[in-house]
């Protein structure tokens, strides 16, 4: 890639917000099934756990606010989306 120059997103990001982007790609990080504390701006990952309790103990813990707790899907699926004519 040329400097200077923005990477282009895949067909699958293409239409989404950038911060839904960041959002995507660190819950990707995350093993299936587990429950990911995020960032107040839901691009980082701050602590993963098994449980919700767990997420939000480590949060507490950690000594965060305005976090995010999500739990990773057990299985990443593609997307298929179309605008209609």
């Amino acid at each position: 890639m040329a400097s200077g120059t923005a990477a282009r997103p895949s067909k699958e990001m293409m239409g989404i917000s950038e911060q839904e982007r960041g959002r995507i790609v660190a819950l990707r990080s995350v093993p299936a099934g587990k429950w990911a504390v995020l960032s107040q701006d839901e691009t980082r990952i701050e602590a993963v756990a098994d449980s919700f309790g767990e997420a939000a103990a480590q949060a507490e813990h950690l000594g965060l606010t305005g976090y995010v707790i999500l739990k990773a899907p057990s299985r990443w699926l593609p997307l298929v989306a179309f605008r209609p004519c």
